[in-house]
């Protein structure tokens, strides 16, 4: 996983041998030679494991794949040690000594008894048999501790420099010679406890055939012994009744009751998963993007992603993601700039945002409860058609067909033979016959119907996004539209709206769908009076407001540096008498509107980080204030030198590059010496 420095080890006992399976050569010492001969005693399942993890440095798996296999081998280790968990293994010593000393008290005290068969000799290897079991199982229960302590260790900070869980992920893709030899040691007491086992029904059939044959004349002449006898093969006896009569009713209560079980197991799977208890525990991150081209600080040889910082922390860790880790491992999207993560033990990363908040985020979810302290909105369901022609990008740039003959351009004097010219190569090709524009007739009377009710003039916003960035593309170089063509020029130009239709659950690490499956356009009333330094953004995060930041921060307003005090007041009381209790999310942002007679409207919500900007504040800051508890904050921009760019200061992406030899430098100065000579043309001043 997360990308960290390799330490050097001068410790012999860390080297792993590459060819553990390979004979020794001559010049190998008897050490070595013992080592191998250790390593080859494996059984082929330690021997796969072993050539399956030191094949390469690091497995070429999704890393969805390594999720659910290392989840399916910690299953099968949980299965395979509960009959070696502390309780079982205490009441199997306790058990087993009990015979073992009862066998010794015995022996002692019918050391007159003179039984004509050998049930000193049966006793004293039932007794045997006891304490060697105790000792097989005393073994493994060390070792499976020892593996455990090894591999599951708490990371500390100082040993071995600062290596992340992801880190220790990739180390156990190797194996050690220890632990090979401790595998070995595992498997020489499981054969010794099978063999013993296999003993045990040996003796067992010889003291029943000694006891048998003796009778009641034992049972006379060595009354301890022949009893003592009896009752450990009928101990013996009785468990095996037990399993086998156990075995039998679950045999029947499994056919039996089958549809019921399965009914509880759909039931059971249906409650899988972490609680969000049991994932608040997790660690956090922020993700945070770099170049592709840019070497971290432990100069971290393959491409680099991005770099998690560590939150909830005052020294926080930044660990490095390679290119090919900067992603989620449950929903395998491309993390977003300044995303949260969590991090799982095993050390992999996952969003920790979920649908739920993000759906919460959209206005027909959230207007319809704060319709009294919002402004007035009209939203109506897209048509699939109309969605489809939003995200249409295989055709020429098309305008739907207006059934008022309503135009979003506005209108303009032709010059006759442009007007010819442009009809003949019109007419002239075929190609313009095979595109025809789009119309939505029921769309477009409703809308009209919607804007006429709002007074004329609206603002459009789909479910999360307003089309902000085509606003330069409109008449009045602002989102304010009359007309259903106007609404469509802004929807179809607009590049933010493609999250929106695309990737509003890219951030998610439940994510089950690339899209809603509706789009909704809210048409809100337009206000000519609206003053863009009086809305805000608010930071809210475990229900509590932590910060609030001036929204427009391209722009300095002195008349904020009066206002600032009262409408933090404002926006707090707001908070807390309306959103506080209405939103059922824990983190999220929402936006205000302060008017004039000091009201505060809600505009709009979005979910906590992710694709959210922090304006004037960092994701960080805003983590650490929560944390910390510090009071709230009001930011604004105190000076010119402080506005932050924007879309105001934005040019086209096609005018970035207009060095000299990219075509742009020779196009502009065409174009000024065009400029100039008809300035000084004599027909310029007529």
């Amino acid at each position: 996983m997360a990308s960290t420095i390799p330490t050097n080890r001068s410790s012999s006992d860390d080297i792993t041998d590459t060819t553990p399976f390979l004979s020794p050569t001559s010049n190998v010492s008897n050490d070595d030679s013992s080592t191998r001969r250790t390593v080859r005693r494996q059984s082929l399942r330690d021997a796969a494991r072993f050539l399956r993890r030191a094949s390469s440095r690091r497995m070429m798996r999704e890393p969805s794949m390594l999720v659910r296999e290392t989840a399916a081998e910690q299953l099968e280790e949980r299965q395979s040690d509960w009959a070696y968990s502390k309780p079982v293994v205490v009441l199997d010593i306790i058990w087993n000594l009990a015979f073992v000393v009862v066998a010794v008290g015995i022996l002692i005290l019918s050391r007159n008894e003179s039984p004509d068969m050998p049930l000193r000799l049966w006793i004293i290897g039932y007794a045997f048999q006891c304490f060697l079991h105790i000792v097989c199982v005393c073994v493994e229960y060390r070792r499976r501790r020892r593996r455990q302590s090894t591999e599951y260790r708490p990371f500390n900070a100082g040993e071995e420099g600062d290596l992340s869980p992801g880190s220790r992920v990739d180390s156990e893709q190797y194996v050690s010679l220890a632990q090979l030899e401790d595998d070995g040691g595992s498997s020489a007491a499981k054969h010794l406890e099978s063999a013993n086992t296999m003993f045990s029904f040996i003796w067992w059939i010889i003291g029943f055939y000694w006891v048998s044959i003796g009778g009641q004349a034992m049972a006379r002449s060595s009354p301890q012994l022949y009893w003592l006898c009896i009752i450990f093969l009928g101990f013996d006896v009785f468990f095996v009744v037990f399993c086998v009569a156990l075995a039998c009713i679950i045999g029947i209560a499994v056919c039996c009751c089958l549809p019921c079980i399965i009914a509880i197991l759909y039931a059971v799977a249906d409650q899988e998963g972490a609680l969000k208890e049991d994932i608040d525990q997790l660690l956090k991150f922020k993700f945070k993007k770099i170049g592709s081209d840019k070497k971290s600080a432990a100069d971290v040889q393959e491409p680099v992603g991005g770099i998690m910082t560590e939150c909830g922390t005052d020294s926080p860790l930044e660990r490095v993601l390679p290119m090919d880790d900067a992603e989620c491992c449950i929903c395998l999207s491309a993390y977003d700039e300044g995303v949260e993560l969590r991090e799982l033990p095993c050390g992999h990363h996952f969003h920790s945002m979920k649908e739920e908040d993000v759906n919460r985020c959209q206005i027909q979810e959230w207007y319809p409860k704060f319709k009294s302290v919002s402004i007035r909105t009209f939203i109506h369901e897209l048509p699939e058609s109309f969605v489809q022609y939003l995200l249409d990008d295989s055709g020429p740039f098309l305008l739907p067909a207006s059934i008022s003959n309503e135009d979003a351009f506005p209108n303009r004097i032709h010059n006759p033979e442009e007007e010819e010219d442009y009809q003949v190569s019109e007419g002239s090709g075929d190609e313009a016959e095979a595109f025809s524009a789009p119309c939505f007739p029921e769309l477009e009377l409703k809308i009209k119907e919607s804007i006429e009710t709002l007074g004329g003039a609206i603002f459009p916003k789909l479910n999360w996004s307003a089309p902000k960035d085509s606003a330069w593309i409109s008449t009045s170089g602002t989102l304010r539209c009359t007309t259903f063509s106007e609404i469509a020029l802004l929807l179809r130009s607009s590049d933010s709206l493609i999250h929106d239709l695309c990737h509003a659950y890219d951030s998610c690490s439940d994510k089950t769908m690339s899209r809603p499956p509706e789009f909704f356009l809210a048409l809100r009333k337009w206000y000519p009076r609206f003053q863009p330094e009086m809305e805000f953004r608010c930071f809210v995060k475990g229900q509590t407001l932590v910060g609030i930041s001036q929204r427009e921060v391209t722009t300095f307003y002195p008349v904020l540096q009066e206002k600032k005090n009262n409408v933090e007041v404002l926006i707090e009381e707001f908070f807390n008498d309306n959103v506080r209790v209405k939103f059922e999310s824990d983190d999220y942002t929402f936006d205000v509107y302060v008017t004039e007679d000091e009201r505060v409207k809600v505009l709009d919500f979005n979910p906590w980080g992710a694709f959210t900007l922090p304006l004037l504040f960092t994701w960080e800051e805003l983590e650490q204030k929560a944390r910390e508890g510090d009071d709230l904050e009001l930011r604004i921009v105190e000076s010119r030198c402080g506005v932050r760019p924007g879309l105001k200061t934005a040019v086209p992406y096609d005018y970035l590059d207009v060095s000299a030899g990219s075509g742009w430098d020779q196009f502009l100065r065409n174009a000024s010496e065009e400029l100039q000579q008809q300035t000084k043309s004599p027909e310029a001043g007529a």
